[in-house]
């Protein structure tokens, strides 16, 4: 609930008090939660974004804010005159720049630079899906030969609730600068409202790869830690 310009958050008989402008989202995770719509108004006029999870915990649902923008109509009309040109060109430089990140991220996790050369082969609207390529090999090294990203298994669940995040930040700044999320580059899907965050998303995902390796790396050695003093003792 919302006291004072304050998110009030009540489990039991413990009661937190946040400013709501120190808020920068909020996450809805517990399904049996409860919120009041008089929260959620003051939550959008303050700029919040707030995200409703499913049973498994995974976002599946964003409320975002209306950000009124002075030249809203202006960056519509912009947005629409883009030409097609323009837009491969655009798509080839998020594409170079997700795969720059890519490498980074295996070269901060002790790997080579093996996709420095699929990053020079990138071509206007990448068309030779040099996106896809490297990724292939991006995620079999980060996480080892036998991971694909289909496959239900929990680093695709940790992935999966990172790029939901990610993607409602993309989504809120581009209402911001007068925006339309659903007019994209690449992604052109007529039941989809963000398809512009999904292409600009692109270039952050490589953060919630290296987050979520770091976790799970500490996790195993908190493991191997607890299985060596098991053994220690027995």
């Amino acid at each position: 609930s919302i006291k004072n310009n304050q998110l009030t958050l009540k489990n039991n008989e413990k009661v937190v008090d946040y400013p709501l402008e120190d808020v920068n989202s909020l996450m809805i995770e517990n399904t049996q939660s409860i919120i009041s719509t008089y929260a959620l108004s003051k939550l959008s006029q303050y700029g919040i974004i707030t995200f409703i999870c499913d049973l498994n915990h995974l976002p599946c649902g964003i409320i975002l804010p209306y950000c009124e923008h002075y030249q809203t109509l202006s960056c519509f009309e912009y947005q629409q005159a883009i030409s097609k040109p323009l837009q491969k060109q655009m798509w080839k430089t998020l594409i170079k720049n997700k795969i720059l990140n890519q490498n980074e991220v295996l070269n901060m996790c002790g790997g080579a630079n093996d996709l420095k050369k699929i990053y020079n082969s990138v071509l206007s609207g990448d068309s030779s899906n040099c996106e896809a390529k490297a990724s292939l090999i991006y995620f079999k090294k980060l996480f080892g030969k036998d991971f694909k990203r289909r496959d239900e298994n929990i680093i695709n669940a940790f992935l999966n609730y990172g790029y939901s995040i990610i993607r409602g930040f993309v989504a809120r700044s581009l209402c911001v600068h007068g925006l339309q999320p659903f007019i994209g580059i690449n992604h052109k899907n007529q039941f989809n409202q963000f398809n512009l965050s999904d292409d600009l998303m692109e270039l952050f995902r490589p953060i919630v790869d290296l987050y979520v390796k770091i976790y799970i790396s500490e996790e195993k050695e908190i493991r191997r830690q607890k299985n060596q003093k098991y053994e220690q003792y027995s």
